[in-house]
């Protein structure tokens, strides 16, 4: 959806042989790339989203192990939000490696 617009505009240059000012494709050009940032963005933030509550998974996992109630599966747990103010890292062991 975020890439429709620009090769609309590709597809009518190119379909009717129109000549295009130069201007316009400067523009159509840093539009490209400020569509793909944002893409990228969107893509690493679901990503995110997907470990934290992959994460969450565990912890319950073993939280229920611990208590001999049956294991949740993924659907069960709450997804993470960023919106919800709840800092869903703050209380998962920290890993101390030696280096």
């Amino acid at each position: 959806m975020i890439f429709l617009p620009v090769g609309i505009l590709f597809y009518i240059s190119g379909k009717f042989k129109l000549d295009l000012p130069d201007w316009l494709w400067v523009i159509s050009i840093i539009y490209i790339g400020i569509a793909w940032s944002f893409s990228i963005y969107i893509e690493q933030m679901l990503m995110a989203e997907l470990y934290l509550w992959h994460l969450k998974w565990e912890k319950e996992v073993n939280r229920a192990l611990a208590q001999g109630k049956p294991v949740p599966t993924l659907e069960e747990v709450k997804p993470p939000s960023i919106l919800d103010g709840i800092p869903d890292l703050a209380d998962l062991p920290k890993n101390k490696s030696k280096t």
